[in-house]
């Protein structure tokens, strides 16, 4: 699960971070970042947006979904529940 802000909204309070670039499947290129001290992926980049990582928050359990991506690969314990948008694979284009 992750939580996409606007990437100007993002801010670290604490300590550094390892990134580097990956190509995705969609040919896009995001940056993911990394902590420094034990290598947890914390957030990723593309464009405009970060995705953070929902177990980096201190408190996750009130977070709900507002829409599931990459549904066709998703593990097979992932519930979707009625009403939240879903989207294929490519990310775009809802399923």
């Amino acid at each position: 699960m992750s939580f996409i802000i606007p990437a100007a909204a993002f801010e670290l309070t604490a300590g550094k971070l390892k990134s580097l670039p990956v190509t995705c499947d969609s040919r896009r290129t995001k940056t993911c970042s990394f902590c420094r001290r034990c290598g947890c992926h914390i957030c990723y980049q593309t464009g405009n947006t970060i995705s953070i990582k929902a177990g980096t928050f201190d408190n996750a359990v009130e977070l709900q979904p507002t829409g599931h991506y990459w549904t066709t690969s998703k593990q097979k314990w992932v519930t979707i529940r009625d009403g939240v948008p879903q989207w294929r694979d490519d990310g775009h284009s809802p399923s």
